[in-house]
């Protein structure tokens, strides 16, 4: 760039104070004018970069926070619509009942009726008791970093699905809950749990990460040896309002053979 002369019209480089052709003091201000056009942007390119630039950081800022409010969702406690314990006389007769539909074996025992009606709470408590998650609750070491699951609660749902709440503690001490909706399906002495939506913390989880969550309830609840039992034992499962009804399979009846010589 040049700053041109006013007496001779020569040339001089930026910078300059005085012609390098007539000595004469050149003009700063035709010099801070060049400085100004040359800064502008070329045809907006500039301008565009500078935007560019801008955007890229405030996504970065954004996703940044979206990261932390993810990490903090899936740390957040879910809230629980249903009690997890009983009193004594309560807690006897959930245990009495949910004995009695055990006792229906193929014949080799008979339940006093053929349904149970059970509520949330009900079967909150029996889930405990029976996955063995009481007596984990209640043991007071450190799991360090490991994953172990503490507790369920069983939500039975106005629409017929039912919401499985899982607590897990792990990061020495911190709790996860594992939220799962979906319906059971009884088919051929074959208990499963058909999904239909799924969360970590408040964080619902779609795709393969739903499918994780899945299989955690089904290795703590389909896989253990009780619901193969159960499977074998009932005719239907069905929830009907916030009550879980079990319907044993009556028992076989038998042919009495007529004795001989009559």
């Amino acid at each position: 760039m040049f700053i041109p002369c006013r007496q001779c019209g020569a040339k001089n480089k930026l910078g300059a104070i005085f012609c390098r052709t007539c000595g004469a003091r050149l003009d700063l201000k035709i010099a801070d004018a060049e400085l100004r056009r040359l800064q502008e942007p070329k045809h907006g390119l500039a301008r565009i970069v500078s935007a560019l630039t801008h955007v890229r950081q405030a996504a970065g800022i954004i996703a940044l926070l979206l990261l932390i409010l993810v990490l903090v969702g899936l740390f957040l406690r879910v809230p629980v619509r249903v009690s997890d314990s009983l009193d004594n006389q309560a807690r006897a007769l959930a245990e009495r009942k949910f004995q009695e539909v055990l006792t229906a074996s193929n014949g080799s025992g008979r339940a006093a009726q053929l349904e149970y009606v059970f509520s949330g709470t009900e079967v909150t408590v029996l889930a405990n008791h029976y996955l063995g998650l009481s007596e984990a609750a209640a043991r007071q070491d450190d799991p360090g970093f490991a994953l172990r699951p503490e507790r369920i609660w069983v939500e039975l749902l106005p629409s017929g699905y039912v919401r499985l709440i899982h607590q897990t503690r792990t990061v020495r001490r911190l709790s996860m809950y594992y939220t799962l909706v979906g319906r059971f399906v009884l088919r051929d002495e074959r208990l499963s749990f058909a999904p239909r939506s799924a969360k970590v913390g408040r964080v619902p989880m779609l795709g393969p990460l739903r499918q994780v969550v899945s299989d955690r309830f089904r290795a703590l609840v389909i896989e253990e040896g009780l619901a193969s039992t159960l499977a074998q034992r009932l005719d239907a499962i069905d929830v009907r309002g916030d009550e879980l009804t079990l319907t044993v399979k009556p028992p076989p009846v038998r042919v009495q053979r007529p004795e001989k010589g009559k």
